[in-house]
């Protein structure tokens, strides 16, 4: 992979941004998907996680909240491995230091 193919990816977009990825909270009682851009694409809430108490409600509220923010920490992490990789393939194996 040349040096013109790197730019031309990153032009078309990151490859994070075609592979989704998910995470679940609350022993997967929510489940979301995200792509690369940090772009929800879904949210799934099991049934059993219904109700209509109160705390329930905020229960509810902060497993979306963590089912989201683990599967942004997890798009994060793909792009950086993605950025590690592209740039490995671009030095070619020169060992400078502080670039590996």
């Amino acid at each position: 992979m040349g040096l013109m193919d790197v730019l031309n990816g990153m032009q078309n977009g990151p490859r994070g941004q075609r592979t989704p990825g998910g995470a679940s909270s609350g022993g997967g009682m929510v489940t979301a998907r995200m792509n690369g851009k940090k772009e929800l694409l879904k949210l799934t809430i099991d049934p059993a996680a219904m109700s209509s108490s109160a705390s329930d409600i905020e229960l509810l509220e902060d497993l979306i909240t963590a089912a989201i923010n683990e599967c942004g920490r997890r798009a994060d992490e793909a792009m950086k491995s993605n950025v590690q990789g592209m740039m490995g393939n671009m030095m070619g194996g020169l060992n400078l230091p502080g670039l590996t």
